[in-house]
């Protein structure tokens, strides 16, 4: 059974697992191990192979954003790996499936304990702001041109509302969707109504929204989750464009959270990254402008756990296997 305060972010939390499985396809599982080497958890997302519908086989992958397994407790980290692997050998022969993708945790680096298991693979950057010391301490670690367009947005009159646990989301959703045509988004990242109904139901502790107001309208809304207020994770944002430049939105609900997570004993606020591992893709330049630290190193993992039957679905997709694309099987879909 789940414990919440054994585990080291929102990523790891069974309602949060369970609010993807439509996105991505599958049906969640917490996988929980324990051995006389220490305990290893496990959330993933368990997804039926196409074409094997009348005899199914799956593949795992983590849920949308971040996660993988993480080491909880361990007497000896390479032995319960180790044995780790060796139950994950049986549990996948026995329930049919064949590969695993991972989204390994950037702020936990959990990629460094399980490097022998998987294939792992640097992807992108991710923006991180540290959070400790205060928000006097937080303002003075930022760069010089970050600072003065906060003090300058400051000046334009909008105001700032802090929302915990909020009960609804309708100015954020109408935002959201704005932005999201305005930047041409992948139809991955649209949400719908039902998303954001069980997010509000299930995780409602676990989020924080920002609001911007300008002449009593809703103008720009940022979407956190929170854990054990210590993690903050920079979820969705949505802006009105027509004062997204002129009113320093994206600049005020950042800087503004940070100094809420920072007096409220916060650690880090988390931006993620960009859209690929291009040191100049737009979306991580305009994250990076935020950096009071090194950013993190986000890391995937690949599994083929059943080799013979992923060269065979791999052959009956007419598939290449040498592509970037994991599992290749999938990559046509």
């Amino acid at each position: 059974m789940e414990k919440d305060m054994q585990l080291p972010d929102i990523y790891f939390n069974e309602a949060y697992g369970h609010l993807y499985e439509k996105l991505e396809c599958g049906i969640f599982n917490a996988h929980h191990f324990r051995c006389k080497f220490g305990e290893i958890y496990h959330p993933f997302i368990c997804r039926v192979i196409p074409g094997t519908q009348e005899a199914p086989e799956y593949d795992l992958i983590t849920p949308y954003g971040y996660g993988g397994p993480i080491v909880l407790e361990a007497t000896d980290r390479d032995a319960l790996v180790h044995a780790y692997g060796r139950h994950m050998d049986d549990y996948c022969a026995k329930n049919r499936i064949v590969s695993e993708f991972v989204r390994f945790h950037p702020l936990l680096k959990n990629s460094r304990d399980f490097a022998s298991l998987y294939d792992v693979a640097y992807n992108r950057k991710t923006v991180c702001m540290n959070l400790l010391g205060g928000p006097e301490a937080f303002i003075s670690s930022l760069k010089k041109n970050i600072k003065h367009n906060y003090h300058k947005a400051l000046k334009r009159e909008v105001t700032i509302q802090i929302v915990e646990q909020p009960d609804h989301l309708d100015d954020f959703k109408q935002l959201y969707s704005m932005t999201m045509d305005r930047n041409h988004a992948q139809e991955y990242y649209y949400f719908a109504d039902e998303y954001f109904s069980q997010m509000l139901r299930t995780l409602g502790p676990n989020l924080l929204l920002t609001l911007a107001y300008y002449q009593g309208t809703v103008v720009g809304a940022l979407l956190c989750f929170r854990w054990q207020n210590r993690l903050l994770h920079g979820h969705l944002i949505g802006t009105d464009e027509k004062y997204l430049s002129s009113l320093g939105l994206s600049v005020l609900l950042y800087i503004e959270t940070a100094l809420w997570g920072s007096a409220h004993g916060f650690e880090l606020f988390h931006l993620g990254g960009g859209l690929s591992g291009d040191p100049e893709d737009t979306l991580f330049q305009s994250k990076s402008r935020f950096l009071n630290m090194e950013p993190m190193e986000f890391y995937t993992g690949r599994k083929i756990w059943n080799n013979d039957r992923y060269e065979r679905l791999c052959a009956q997709a007419n598939a290449d296997m040498t592509q970037p694309y994991f599992p290749a099987y999938r990559s046509a879909t």
